[in-house]
């Protein structure tokens, strides 16, 4: 969302500052405002709940605390991009929290613009994806564990053995059994 002239008196202009700042102050995302020198400008709720410091002890700091020494080199070329006036979209990376703790996060960054266009540092939303990778490494490893016990079942049965969704959504392997027994019977092949 860009805002730049209004066109409304000063009241009503004053009104719609505040309501923009009501929005970035309860987002859950951490919003992160900085000079294009990296120097955090504000720091909302989110960002305080994220990364677990206050705003009193942000604003001022280099956003560079944020970034695992892995990835110090990262933000030189994000700010150099925003100083020519890029918005770079969504791009999974980690930060570091005040505890230590690293996160996944999605981070995007955006120019901010003073009234004559030019531009004098950069907006930061970041989410923590965390969980979202969790569940993701979860599930592709109980894929992989589901495999592996297909191709035992087949090797030690020497039939095909697939993966089938029963119609109660339960999942079953159909063909070989250790035992000896068919299963999957009363499910459609």
């Amino acid at each position: 969302m860009a805002v730049t002239d209004t066109g409304c008196s000063g009241a009503a202009d004053d009104e719609l500052r505040s309501w923009l700042a009501a929005i970035v102050e309860s987002s859950t995302d951490a919003i992160i405002g900085a000079t294009l020198d990296g120097v955090i400008t504000s720091w909302n709720a989110g960002a305080a709940e994220m990364f677990g410091y206050t705003a009193d002890e942000m604003i001022g700091r280099d956003v560079s605390v944020l970034f695992p020494p892995d990835q110090a080199g990262e933000l030189a070329p994000i700010l150099d991009r925003v100083r020519h006036g890029e918005r770079i979209g969504h791009f999974d990376s980690r930060r570091v929290r005040k505890d230590g703790s690293v996160i996944d996060v999605s981070v995007a960054v955006s120019p901010v613009r003073d009234a004559s266009g030019a531009v004098t540092g950069a907006a930061n939303v970041t989410r923590d994806i965390t969980e979202r990778n969790r569940f993701a490494q979860a599930g592709t490893e109980l894929r992989s564990r589901l495999a592996a016990i297909a191709d035992e079942l087949e090797r030690r049965g020497g039939r095909d053995v697939r993966l089938h969704r029963r119609r109660d959504h339960r999942p079953e392997y159909l063909g070989a059994d250790p035992a000896g027994a068919s299963r999957g019977a009363d499910t459609d092949p």
